[in-house]
């Protein structure tokens, strides 16, 4: 771990928080901490003493394979780019082997020099002893358990380091944001996890905090309705704009949902309060990156302040904000922020990215959140200008148009 980050009275450093409880729901079956142990254990025996780059789409083979890869003494490799190439690329150079578990929807994506693994979750055994002996570890908490790269929506990837300590504080901070009820949420998810987002809120949540994960397949609003079936109260969803309009438009039934948790793109009000309409929920959105992790929550419908985690540091320069969180580096912020007295802010919109539309000058959520608040603009998409006078590349937002579908 970094310099400068200890001294922190560290939250429980188990692999699994308080393994006695319910942990994952898939299917037919309930999977306890236990028996998850007893899985990880027996897949951590077959992975070679290498870092690993995971190949799962379904969050619950995700989840067991990170929980293997700390078992071995390793760590993962998470990157947005699903291509052959770019993992066999990644694993090239970190030394690393691409590992996928039978069943996952991703095992097309292995490379040939990758292992595909057992689905142990699917195979607990019946005897008690055999799952109890499984020991739960202390993880250190200057230990690296994962590297998380950027998108490269704003250059080249850049591998970002996240250390076990840090990683379940925040944990530990945002579960009482995201899960407010006195018993414990279950917690559905209809995105990645490995993107820090999801790695966040799905993976790192159910192994850190008292939260349990129901999972199954997450491409359409008719899987998320399954998994919601199969959650138990208060159930909370971790969602994205685009998916949580796509549920709302749905017209299916669905059980009560507590709350909805939105990221990776700025979330339109007119869009909240209709999906907490349909839905009869509310409806929040957290702020962070994937140097940070996340640092804020606000419901969207309330009012555009942010509220700080708890934890959270600012320090405010010429250059912008700098922010960190209780065992972890700070870094500047990528976005425009307006400090309030009462310990709120506002976010005011990305330092790089500026686009026209329907003559008007969005800044960062502009390109997400600008075409929603048309009528008849349902899809879009985003392509270079033609005959750019200034020669810009495809990248650069203030010479791309945008059309609707």
């Amino acid at each position: 771990m970094p310099d400068g980050v200890w001294g922190h009275d560290w939250p429980d450093l188990s692999l699994v928080h308080a393994p006695d409880r319910l942990l994952l729901l898939s299917g037919d079956a309930a999977i306890g901490g236990r028996d998850f142990l007893w899985a990880a254990h027996q897949l951590a025996a077959l992975l070679p003493d290498a870092p690993v780059v995971p190949v799962c789409s379904c969050v619950g083979h995700f989840t067991l394979l990170f929980a293997a890869t700390l078992l071995r003494g390793q760590h993962v490799l998470l990157c947005s780019e699903r291509t052959p190439a770019r993992l066999c690329a990644l694993a090239r150079e970190h030394q690393a082997v691409c590992v996928s578990i039978e069943g996952d929807a991703e095992c097309t994506n292995l490379p040939e020099n990758g292992l595909c693994a057992p689905d142990f979750l699917a195979s607990i055994p019946v005897r008690a002893e055999h799952v109890a002996a499984c020991p739960n570890p202390l993880i250190a908490p200057d230990r690296l358990v994962a590297v998380v790269f950027t998108s490269g929506s704003t250059g080249q990837p850049v591998g970002h380091r996240k250390y076990w300590g840090g990683l379940v504080t925040r944990s530990v901070t945002a579960r009482v944001l995201l899960d407010p009820e006195q018993a414990p949420a279950c917690i559905v998810g209809t995105v990645p996890p490995y993107h820090m987002y999801g790695f966040e809120t799905l993976v790192l949540q159910v192994l850190h905090t008292r939260v349990a994960l129901s999972f199954g397949p997450r491409s359409y609003p008719a899987d998320w309705q399954q998994c919601l079936n199969r959650a138990f109260a208060p159930r909370i969803l971790v969602t994205t704009p685009l998916q949580l309009r796509a549920l709302a438009q749905s017209g299916l039934a669905l059980p009560a949902i507590r709350r909805v948790v939105s990221a990776s793109a700025p979330l339109a009000v007119e869009l909240a309060a209709a999906a907490e309409q349909v839905l009869g929920t509310e409806v929040t959105e957290i702020y962070g990156s994937t140097e940070t992790g996340s640092l804020a929550i606000r419901r969207t419908t309330s009012g555009p302040e942010w509220r700080w985690y708890s934890g959270v540091s600012l320090n405010i320069g010429p250059k912008g904000v700098e922010a960190g969180a209780p065992g972890t580096l700070t870094y500047a912020l990528a976005d425009f922020i307006e400090t309030k007295s009462n310990g709120t802010f506002l976010l005011l919109g990305r330092m790089s990215d500026l686009i026209k539309l329907g003559g008007q000058t969005y800044v960062s959520g502009g390109v997400e959140c600008g075409p929603d608040r048309h009528s008849r603009c349902r899809g879009w998409c985003v392509y270079p200008a033609r005959g750019c006078r200034h020669q810009c590349s495809g990248t650069d937002a203030g010479c791309c148009r945008i059309v609707h579908t």
